[in-house]
């Protein structure tokens, strides 16, 4: 049965993460040839912690919801996460959908301790760093708009090419979704049954960023918890995380299935969460 939003457009496909940092205009300032290093890919021992929160340590399809008020680091989380990910043997494809695939370069660089706005480029670690993160089996599409049936197109092809780790889709409400449904909502909840059917054809974790509503002028306080009704109604996701952060202290709650909160330290310089102080 054809797609109600109409065929897909022609597949680009995700681009690798060495192709975009390579048309970086700080890296062809600084003169750094990106090629990917030979050496084994680092991994934080945190990091790896919170991609085992994200995924439940699961490799199997499943719908992750990565939530929370916008400006808490959403992205940010889901880049680490991601890059945790892509440090494997198979691809971690990335759907960027309010944001062109360099400035997810330039906040992977960050992440990595590496403003593309400061003269730490100049350094001789700076070219070890790039290698490192051109090894990475990242792979960012930057199409506006797509639908669900293009997004399982261009992620067919990449398992195809050898194999998929994650797909990351930043945000879900962005994407081209059904004019037939009765509401945004509604539509927003066919995409999602959409993807959670395409993680389980492709036997892969997708992880979808999406927003929490806002207090509204006038309402009462909220209640002290997440609402999963209101987070996930119809419970369409396997797992739902929602992330807090108040300045520098944040936390990411682990609602389906509930878990222990995980603790942490927003960098604001290099755009990554830590472990909060104390903690492993």
């Amino acid at each position: 049965m054809p797609s109600p939003l109409g065929p897909p457009p022609p597949s680009r496909g995700p681009v690798p993460i060495a192709t975009i940092l390579s048309t970086l205009p700080a890296l062809e300032r600084a003169g750094i040839m990106v090629q990917a290093s030979r050496q084994p890919v680092s991994r934080s021992p945190f990091d790896e912690s919170l991609l085992a929160a994200a995924t439940g340590d699961r490799t199997q399809g499943q719908l992750i919801l990565l939530t929370g008020q916008p400006g808490t680091g959403r992205t940010s989380l889901a880049l680490q996460i991601a890059t945790v990910a892509a440090s494997r043997d198979r691809a971690v494809a990335w759907f960027a959908h309010d944001r062109r695939a360099d400035q997810v370069a330039a906040h992977l660089l960050a992440q990595a301790g590496l403003p593309t706005n400061s003269s730490m480029l100049s350094r001789p670690a700076a070219r070890a760093t790039v290698e490192r993160l051109a090894a990475l089996t990242l792979r960012i599409d930057d199409q506006p708009e797509p639908a669900v049936d293009a997004v399982r197109q261009r992620c067919a092809e990449v398992a195809d090419g050898g194999g998929l780790a994650l797909v990351v889709i930043d945000y879900v409400q962005l994407m081209k979704l059904d004019r037939r449904a009765p509401s945004f909502e509604a539509a927003l909840q066919l995409a999602k049954q959409d993807l959670r059917a395409m993680s389980r054809a492709l036997d892969v974790p997708v992880l979808i960023i999406g927003s929490q509503r806002r207090q509204q002028p006038g309402e009462t306080q909220s209640p002290p918890g997440p609402d999963l009704q209101r987070l996930d109604p119809h419970s369409v996701c396997d797992r739902v995380l929602v992330l807090q952060r108040t300045g520098e202290a944040g936390r990411l709650l682990i609602v389906r299935p509930a878990e222990p909160a995980i603790p942490m330290r927003f960098d604001p310089v290099g755009l990554r969460f830590e472990p909060a102080a104390g903690v492993a």
